[in-house]
């Protein structure tokens, strides 16, 4: 009995230790739902580390046309997905640790509910 709670945390601290194959931010996965009211602008920061891709999903409810935009440590546009529809996505791939803007754009005039996820 006394060694399954030194093997859950032990499992627990493989999972959290830093570069334990996690993809997204430096802090793993990133999936949240937000709001963004008509004609206004969600912004998210983001730490990211170096890799091959990084992935930003947005998935809105239908309601308005969402556009994303992902700006570096810089303020330059990496990616952006201004298709007329509420689904958007943009890759690229981090060359750097540093944080990374992005922004979640609602082009109509009621609020949209939206889930984020960057990997």
């Amino acid at each position: 009995m006394r060694l399954l709670p030194r093997i859950l945390a032990g499992l627990i601290l493989v999972g959290l230790a830093p570069g334990a194959g996690w993809a997204g931010s430096s802090r793993g996965p990133i999936n949240k739902v937000y709001i963004v009211q008509g004609f206004q602008v969600v912004t998210i920061k983001v730490l990211l580390r170096p890799r091959p891709s990084a992935v930003v999903n947005v998935l809105g409810d239908g309601d308005t046309n969402l556009d994303l935009v992902v700006l570096d440590s810089q303020g330059h546009r990496v990616g952006v997905d201004a298709r007329p529809t509420d689904r958007c996505t943009v890759r690229w791939p981090p060359r750097a640790r540093e944080p990374y803007t992005v922004k979640i754009y609602n082009r109509g005039g009621v609020p949209n509910r939206f889930q984020l996820r960057i990997d």
